[in-house]
């Protein structure tokens, strides 16, 4: 063999005297053998090797570990069964400046963070001890202010513990204050007129909370809503308004925008109702939809004030355009803004007399009227009458009329906001010829002016 092991060579020497004593039967085998010496080397050597950067990590490691520990802002102790403190790590923060270590090493920890300390760790340390468990006990310490802490007691072994103590002062505060926010949304949904919500973006609109306005607004309880306990919200709906609701959502979904409907709901007690719901969707960063928020309330009462101011419109409207006598509406400033059907008749012509004046439309004039029953009705406030010609297309006199206006006050204001003319034809022979008459008779300069004739009466039976 060329290169025999140094050990293997000590022992051939020893029983052979050396090498080239082995005898021919043993040589192959002493080759295995020397081969087997040197494999063992390298392995050591790489064994040796690992070990070595093994420690170097283990002491990087732990080098690590510990700048770790020093730097947590917890309180760590050890301690036996018994509750003595053996050892502690005091973290440099305001919370636990007032201790130092030597002064509570060897003392128990049940006798040194005061008696409400003392009942929550003995607790939990006899739970862990017991169960071989992570417990977890909260107390609080008085300072100079009230602060909290919370301790989790670790089961080690060996009869012994780690206690790491934190400082919940600040999250305690905000879960106290939380809560009470919380009670005070819950107050305030509880006295809103309506029912507040979260549902899922489904046909059945899933709700994920209901306040506790459900019950006034739909005859349910919110747990009888929520998740379809009893009923789908969907199902409360009108079925003819159904389709109505979704599109309008999903519509509103889609642009991320607020939306408001309206539609009936049928109660537990099976009383129809109308309500508004008005909600947005809730989505997150990337735009994905997590649910629907929103608010829904009772407007039966409006609705039914509107239908019934719909059916007044209605019959007015209906008793404006069958008064077979004229009907003319002015603003403050002599604008026509509405007319019956008479006056759309007789001054056909002048279509469409909304909008213009109504010396304008009427009279085919560009100013107002020397003596103006409307005009004198907005300086007085009362109503007024005259007797005044009717004029055709071409301007010339085609009749004779009864004109009086009446004040329009605004009932909620008791101002006035404009005057309504009533206007009579002339039809009694008398009483026209009376009306021409007059009219021939006024000065040649207001004729001239095409001021047209008026006669003031206190009353008609005195034309």
């Amino acid at each position: 063999m060329d290169k025999m092991h140094s050990l293997l060579r000590r022992q051939i020497k020893k029983m052979f005297g050396s090498a080239d004593n082995i005898p021919k039967d043993f040589q192959e085998i002493i080759g295995v053998i020397n081969e087997a010496y040197f494999n063992f080397d390298a392995d050591r050597l790489l064994l040796e090797r690992s070990i070595e950067i093994s420690s170097q990590e283990l002491l990087e490691a732990n080098s690590q570990m510990r700048s770790i520990f020093q730097a947590m802002p917890d309180m760590i102790l050890r301690i036996d069964a018994d509750g003595k403190i053996l050892e502690c790590k005091i973290p440099v923060n305001q919370a636990f400046s007032h201790i130092h270590p030597n002064e509570i090493v060897g003392k128990n920890i049940y006798t040194t963070f005061g008696p409400l300390a003392a009942r929550r760790l003995e607790w939990a340390v006899r739970r862990a001890v017991k169960n071989k468990t992570v417990e977890i006990a909260e107390y609080s310490v008085q300072n100079q202010t009230e602060q909290f802490r919370e301790a989790r007691v670790v089961w080690l072994g060996d009869e012994q513990l780690i206690v790491v103590v934190r400082d919940i002062t600040e999250r305690k505060l905000a879960e106290d204050g939380l809560l009470e926010s919380r009670r005070t949304l819950q107050t305030l949904m509880g006295n809103l007129p309506g029912m507040a919500y979260r549902c899922r973006n489904d046909r059945d609109w899933t709700m994920e909370f209901v306040s506790e306005g459900s019950v006034n607004l739909t005859g349910y309880q919110p747990a009888e809503l929520i998740n379809n306990s009893k009923i789908a919200y969907n199902k409360l709906i009108h079925p003819d308004e159904c389709e109505k609701v979704w599109d309008t959502i999903q519509a509103s979904l889609k642009e991320h925008k607020t939306f408001q409907v309206t539609y009936r709901i049928k109660t537990a007690d099976g009383e129809q109702k109308w309500v508004l719901e008005q909600g947005q969707g809730i989505f997150t960063s990337k735009g994905e939809l997590l649910a629907i928020e929103g608010f829904i309330s009772e407007i039966t009462d409006k609705v039914q004030m509107q239908e019934s101011i719909k059916e007044s419109e209605h019959f007015l409207s209906e008793v404006f355009a069958s008064i077979q006598d004229g009907i003319s509406v002015l603003d403050t400033n002599l604008n026509i803004v509405r007319t019956n059907a008479a006056m759309e008749k007789w001054y056909a012509h002048a279509m469409p007399l909304i909008g213009k004046k109504c010396y304008e439309a009427y009279h085919g004039r560009k100013t107002r009227c020397d003596a103006c029953p409307a005009c004198r009705t907005l300086e007085t406030g009362k109503a007024d009458y005259e007797v005044v010609p009717k004029t055709g297309r071409d301007g010339k006199i085609v009749g004779w009329i009864d004109l009086y206006s009446f004040p329009m006050v605004d009932a909620a204001t008791g101002k006035m906001k404009g005057v309504i003319e009533y206007v009579r034809d002339i039809v009694d022979p008398t009483a026209r010829k009376v009306a021409e008459k007059n009219h021939t008779e006024l000065p040649k300069e207001s004729a001239e002016n095409g001021i047209p004739a008026v006669v003031t009466t206190t009353s008609a039976a005195e034309i």
